[in-house]
């Protein structure tokens, strides 16, 4: 995802059974980047963002 605020925008995930907990725990940091997996072994690449936390989602 391209674009992202950290201080503006809020993440929506729709996945039954997974917690903004089990998100964040899954966050790898990739060449300045966050890499979300979410329960179906898919991703979510945050471009050029670092430091994922509860704050992210809403």
């Amino acid at each position: 995802m391209f674009g992202f605020n950290p201080d503006e925008d809020r993440l929506v995930l729709s996945v039954p059974g997974l917690t903004v907990e089990q998100v964040i725990a899954s966050a790898r940091a990739v060449g300045g980047s966050t890499v979300l997996t979410l329960s179906d072994k898919s991703t979510v690449t945050m471009v050029g963002v670092s430091g994922v936390t509860g704050a992210w989602f809403g």
